[in-house]
């Protein structure tokens, strides 16, 4: 066990992370098995630290506040020190003004130890925290006396404190001394001495030079911190939270700066190499988590051990019961570590994804080969000072300067509060924001029918489609009249469109049975035959009904049909389709039960039509709820938004109906994380998702989506339906309605 421990402190002062997950995992396991609880907690320390270093601060809390209940009793054991600092990082990255406690006690207790390095430690961890908040004199005074115990007791770990002062001195402007303070801590990871990650270095050498006024030796440093990061980035453990959280904060701390300075240098000198180098920096690292992901998925989805399972079934029953009380959720976190664990230690048998290198030329012109003649990729990136576009075609790549995100960000607000209110304000505020957005594009740019959008930020939630081009004779004329839209996760996930579709079979639900006062609930209920099951149920009912019954959708049931019917019809009129094709099954009342859709579900359908209530939980925008049919407790039963990303659906087309299913959490650097990109991992090639809730149509717009299906992909499907929408004169014309309906996912 110690052994075990002891290694796994050396390879994750060597970032060799998985390595040391399964150093830690199985010297736990072996504390455990001998009822050592002093070591226990010393390991659920270490842990925490490996999943910090990811920047998955879920599982590291997790974990830290694992040890700290097992610790009760154990307050003079030699952990101690180690466990309040992390705690303290924990607290500091909630921002919630609770780390400088835990920091100077954890301090005190280093120094009660004569634990001089985690003193040191804690007073590194100290002046971080209060350079991150902007005190810098106390910053520096922490800072140094850090450095002084090193210097005094521990001269091989100065480089800890050589990157941390470059830092604290870049931000006071000596900028002389943050450069020779970098170039120690350079120098020491050099000959293999405990320091910073070498991509954090450089980067740091790249904003020093930045501040001092050297573009192109900055531009350098910005690109060779790219290129150790790949190295690093192999290393991530491989769950799906920990990918994700890393994509984020790389983004954040490495991305950011190498694409909105080298786009202001190719925009400024006119160099185009700079904005084809920042383009593919952009998408290398845009959904880079959901890609790894999907790498993975097959070997989690056949490896993962029955407990695994069971303990995603526990997880979906604390979160129901958290939706349904407005309560909380004490156990979810807990279980999602271990659903983290138990996804990390199979991904330990994958090889490492050392990232592919689309930061080449070559790589690009690969990518740009792939697009037809009638198709644009059209990729944003927001920024503070200002926000960049990159265009490209089959021969071509262009870069274009755009408002600051503040700016844009209000204006889609606007637009979107406008839209949803049918106000008449709509169009022009149309108008404007595509002036703003799209106004510098060529002639020969604009007129490509086939628009692919890689977001971020606010412009998620931008109904596009209802953008408008131009006013004729006082009408507007929208985007999508004349363009097909697909927002897509990042040049990499790109695929051309499923070819079985056309001789695939449709499988839709709506109109379940969602509360006890639907008639059709006291005629198709067996169970309920027993004078037993009839008490027993009335009793659970009388619990349950005040908060989990929801309002019946009249309208999917005929919505559903409708689209089933259109199905068939299309695919039947095919003369290249073959017997299989058309082939509907639609799930209503009693049978839209979630069991009943899983096992259909893993049939691999071509398309899913899912007209359901959808639920979020209270401040989780990335955990969504499908609802189905009550179960046997009168209960709705749910599907979850980690349920969906383990299924397996490849290539389906997937349409979510209910309300504001195309809405989730933003996270600069991951994407949109919520319902779309959990049916994305599952497989699915496309997702149409509402942005808004729409009133219940009965199926107007899709009846005549799937007639176009068949012979059109789902963006142009989409898209002459909408336009359909808007020339019909009833009130569907609207945007309100048919403006909430957008396509996302990789397929084409």
């Amino acid at each position: 066990m110690r052994c075990l421990t002891s290694a796994g402190g050396c390879q994750l002062l060597r970032f060799h992370y998985r390595a040391a997950l399964d150093s830690f995992l199985k010297a736990r396991s072996l504390a455990q098995s001998i009822g050592d609880r002093e070591e226990a907690v010393a390991i659920a320390v270490d842990l925490s630290s490996v999943y910090l270093q990811m920047w998955d601060a879920g599982a590291a809390r997790q974990a830290a506040e694992q040890g700290l209940a097992e610790a009760a009793g154990l307050r003079q054991a030699y952990f101690i020190p180690s466990l309040l600092l992390q705690m303290g990082r924990l607290h500091a990255m909630s921002g919630d003004g609770l780390a400088k406690d835990f920091f100077a006690e954890g301090i005190e207790a280093a120094r009660e130890q004569d634990d001089v390095a985690t003193e040191a430690r804690g007073w590194d961890l100290l002046g971080e925290d209060r350079l991150a908040r902007g005190q810098l004199a106390l910053a520096e005074r922490a800072l140094n006396q850090a450095f002084r115990l090193r210097a005094l007791h521990d001269p091989p770990e100065l480089a800890f404190s050589y990157g941390r002062l470059g830092a604290l001195k870049l931000a006071q402007g000596d900028l002389r001394s943050a450069r020779q303070f970098n170039e120690r801590a350079i120098a020491a990871a050099r000959l293999g001495k405990p320091a910073w990650p070498a991509y954090l270095l450089e980067h740091q050498r790249g904003e020093i030079r930045l501040a001092r006024g050297e573009i192109e030796e900055a531009l350098a440093d910005f690109s060779s911190a790219l290129d150790s990061m790949v190295e690093w980035r192999g290393e991530v453990l491989p769950a799906m939270s920990s990918l994700t959280s890393a994509n984020i904060a790389l983004e954040e701390q490495i991305f950011r700066s190498f694409i909105e300075t080298g786009a202001e240098h190719a925009l400024r000198t006119g160099d185009a190499r700079w904005a084809a180098k920042t383009f593919e920096a952009l998408e290398t690292n845009r959904a880079a988590s959901l890609r790894e992901g999907l790498a993975l998925a097959d070997l989690w989805r056949k490896e993962l051990p029955p407990e695994y399972w069971e303990y995603l079934a526990q997880l979906r029953t604390e979160e129901t019961r958290a939706l349904q009380t407005g309560r909380g959720a004490p156990d979810a976190d807990s279980l999602h570590l271990k659903l983290s664990e138990m996804e990390a230690a199979v991904g330990l048998t994958f090889p490492a994804n050392k990232d592919e290198n689309f930061r080449s030329r070559s790589s690009l012109s690969h990518f740009q080969s792939g697009l037809r003649a009638s198709e644009l990729f059209l990729s944003f990136h927001l920024g503070a000072e200002g926000s960049y576009l990159w265009v490209a075609g089959q021969r071509s790549l262009h870069l274009y300067r755009l408002a600051p995100e503040r700016q844009i960000a209000a204006e889609v607000r606007a637009f979107c509060d406008a839209v949803q209110a049918g106000s008449p304000d709509a169009a022009p505020l149309g108008e404007r924001l595509y002036a703003e957005l799209f106004g510098s594009l060529d002639s020969r740019e604009a007129g490509k029918r086939t628009w692919f959008l890689s977001l971020e930020g606010a412009l998620f939630e931008l109904p596009f489609p209802a953008l408008v081009r131009e006013r004729k004779n006082g009408k507007a004329v929208y985007l999508i009249e004349s363009h097909s839209l697909q927002t897509v996760s990042g040049a990499l996930l790109m695929s051309e469109r499923n070819a079985s579709r056309r001789g695939g079979w449709m499988l839709g639900v709506g109109d379940p049975i969602y509360n006890v006062a639907d008639p059709r609930w006291t005629a198709s209920a067996p169970y309920r035959r027993s004078r037993g099951g009839l008490l027993n149920l009335f009793a659970e009912t009388r619990r349950n009904t005040e908060n989990s019954q929801l309002g019946r959708l009249v309208g999917s049931g005929t919505e559903v049909e409708a689209s089933a019917a259109a199905w068939r019809a299309a695919a039947s009129s095919d003369a290249a389709s073959h017997e299989s094709a058309g082939t509907a099954t639609v799930l209503e009342g009693e049978d839209a039960r979630r069991d009943v859709f899983l096992k259909l579900a893993a049939r691999s359908p071509a398309v899913i039509h899912l007209a359901t209530h959808v639920l979020m939980l209270s401040g989780r925008r990335d955990e969504a709820f499908v609802a189905f049919g009550l179960g046997s407790s009168a209960e709705t039963e749910f599907l979850t938004s980690t349920d969906i990303a383990m299924l397996h659906v490849p290539g389906a087309l997937v349409i979510m109906t209910g309300c504001a299913t195309g809405t989730g959490d933003v996270r600069s650097g991951a994407g949109l994380l919520g319902l779309t990109r959990a049916w994305s991992m599952a497989g699915a090639e496309g997702v149409i998702a509402t942005e808004w809730p729409v009133e219940d149509s009965r199926g107007g717009i899709f009846s005549r989506f799937y007639s176009y299906l068949q012979g059109s992909t789902p963006a142009e499907a989409l898209r002459l339906s909408q336009t359909e929408m808007i020339h019909s004169g009833t009130w569907q014309a609207s945007p309100s309605y048919w403006a909430s309906y957008q396509l996302s996912g990789g397929g084409r």
